[in-house]
């Protein structure tokens, strides 16, 4: 009966951790980013963040990145108007798995955020020696939850 009482235990756990894990996922639809033209040959970066915004809502740099959530995404700029795919974002907690969305012009593919005190958020993998910012957007979560994934989200760069 012991055992039988364990596996019963065992299956259920198994069957609510997978069907959790399916499910603790976000998706962000595709965002178009348009205004582009003067950075054409540059590369585009996005990534999906928790930061702690800077107290002086003008100086965007002093933002805080403690974790990048999934791996940035990047396009070499070619045309004035630019899509990214949608994204799936893991939540791995109860908090939201993002707070901010980083759009990031910068003349070298594969660039990585430094905080502005020279700290580098988690995880390594993401790092990399590229951190200069031609052009930079932060775009709070609120603006990228939609009741649907199938229009686009846009955004237009005003330099």
């Amino acid at each position: 009966m012991k055992n039988l009482l364990l596996l019963s235990f065992t299956f259920f756990s198994s069957l609510v951790l997978a069907q959790g894990q399916q499910q603790n996922v976000h998706i962000v639809p595709a965002i178009e980013v348009s205004g582009l033209k003067n950075y054409q040959g540059q590369y585009l970066s996005l990534a999906f963040v928790n930061a702690t915004p800077s107290p002086v809502a003008v100086d965007l740099f002093r933002i805080q990145v403690k974790q990048v959530n999934v791996a940035p995404k990047e396009l070499l700029i070619t045309e004035d108007t630019m899509v990214f795919s949608p994204t799936s974002i893991p939540v791995r907690s109860l908090y939201a798995p993002y707070n901010y969305a980083f759009l990031v012009v910068s003349s070298n593919p594969n660039f990585s955020w430094m905080n502005s005190d020279g700290t580098l958020p988690l995880p390594a993998e993401f790092q990399t020696t590229n951190h200069e910012v031609l052009f930079f957007r932060p775009i709070p979560r609120r603006l990228l939850i939609k009741d649907s994934t199938d229009e686009n989200i846009r955004v237009r760069l005003q330099p």
